[in-house]
């Protein structure tokens, strides 16, 4: 019986795991680094190369021992934890490059976390099985699964757009668009999707866009027509930003990053917020009332469990004005 024909994003997704694997073990991203890491084995074997350029996907042996060599050379709980998160995430199913059907739907459902299940789907009792309703969902629905701030959220979202649900006219999504753009924008902010930004990026645009240039920006949603010089641009606009809200002790690494950027780019104060960031970033003296109020609600939102991270004006009270 021949081997089921891999999917158009597993060479993506392969490169992408197999970059951020090296980089929690530590080690350079080759063959036979990759053998010896995992296997105790230096010799150079097609597998890992096949492994690290994408062409191959791991059997669940050699996943496990993956997994199993990170454990044992003591990398942390937390980033073994965040690869195998991003390994199983819905958010390679819903790109993948065939058309979803209604079983591998029902699939992905089951996979996403209960609290956007419940956002997004409904069951069929007779089949028990989840499905998405026939109406467009609404911009405070959207909005919800947006601050969830998560890849299941936005994998959740993609798959609103794959799907076109309920759809009379090609403005009703617009707002799913905007959604999912912006938290992509976030999530390529992780170091192993910003390698490879250009492989990536005209892969999402060549899964999600079917409509002409022209259409995109009469529809409101011209920001699919960016090259990834263009998108390059914005996340280093952003990376000035996140770099003073770590200098500020408000964020700690890439992770929080779209739960960041979805209190920071919606709050009336943003530029009050920003002000006094770069006041601590220049050490000089500033109100942090707003900071303050802004890292509380960061620190609300985010999900990685207990935080070890001050507000600004407890990590810099030299700075702060009373």
């Amino acid at each position: 019986m021949p081997r089921p024909k891999r999917d158009l994003i597993e060479t993506p997704k392969m490169r992408i795991m197999m970059h951020f694997y090296c980089l929690i073990a530590g080690i350079e991203r080759t063959g036979p680094e990759l053998a010896l890491f995992v296997e105790n084995d230096r010799e150079y074997g097609s597998k890992w190369h096949r492994l690290k350029e994408g062409t191959k996907s791991p059997q669940p042996e050699t996943y496990a021992n993956m997994i199993k060599a990170l454990e044992i050379n003591n990398v942390s709980k937390s980033k073994v934890k965040e690869f195998t998160q991003l390994f199983n995430s819905p958010f390679w199913l819903v790109l993948q490059g065939k058309e979803i059907s209604e079983q591998e739907e029902s699939r992905i459902l089951n996979t996403l976390p209960l609290d956007i299940q419940k956002s997004l789907t409904k069951r069929n009792t007779l089949e028990n099985r989840l499905y998405i309703g026939r109406t467009v969902p609404s911009e405070k629905r959207v909005n919800k699964l947006e601050k969830i701030s998560t890849l299941d959220a936005l994998a959740s979202l993609i798959l609103l757009l794959r799907l076109k649900r309920g759809q009379k006219s090609n403005f009703e999504d617009v707002h799913i668009h905007s959604a999912v753009f912006r938290m992509l924008l976030s999530f390529f902010h992780h170091p192993s999707f910003l390698f490879f930004i250009d492989e990536l990026w005209p892969y999402i645009q060549s899964v999600l866009i079917k409509h002409d240039k022209v259409s995109l920006t009469r529809m409101g949603i011209g920001f699919w027509n960016d090259s990834v010089k263009e998108v390059i641009t914005v996340l280093r606009e952003e990376a000035e930003i996140h770099y003073l809200a770590r200098n500020a002790n408000i964020i700690e690494d890439y992770s929080d990053i779209p739960s960041f950027n979805y209190l920071f780019y919606q709050n009336k104060d943003s530029a009050v917020i920003l002000a006094a960031m770069k006041s601590i970033a220049n050490n000089n003296m500033t109100d942090m009332n707003e900071v303050d109020i802004f890292s509380i609600a960061l620190k609300n939102l985010r999900r990685k469990g207990k935080s070890n991270l001050n507000f600004p004006s407890l990590s810099f009270p030299q700075l702060r004005i009373e």
